[in-house]
């Protein structure tokens, strides 16, 4: 596991929290139409789970739960998903992208 981040939306008030979280779903969304899409057996790295908290609510009752593994933010997710990956929040992944595609541009 890695060491704990600071969960980006921690201290923002609700409309900036709200807002900056539907900026890093629409940044990954972007990101994402550059990717190939995976194919059956492919290794799952990481999963992007839905938050679980007074600003986002129970999606289905019989989701599981489970901590962000870069924030320790609380998540939700489906019981069928793949057990392997990490599961991460939007944020921590738009963060995690972001790094990435900095990486590549600096090699």
């Amino acid at each position: 596991m890695r060491g704990r981040l600071p969960d980006v939306l921690a201290e923002l008030p609700l409309g900036r929290r709200l807002a900056r979280e539907r900026a890093d779903g629409e940044y990954l969304l972007n990101v994402a139409k550059h990717l190939r899409p995976a194919a059956p057996g492919d290794a799952i790295d990481v999963l992007v789970c839905a938050r679980i908290d007074l600003d986002h609510p129970l999606y289905f009752p019989d989701n599981r739960f489970c901590d962000c593994g870069d924030c320790g933010c609380g998540l939700q997710h489906r019981p069928d998903i793949p057990a392997a990956g990490d599961r991460i929040c939007v944020c921590c992944a738009a963060r995690r992208m972001r790094g990435a595609v900095r990486g590549v541009a600096q090699s």
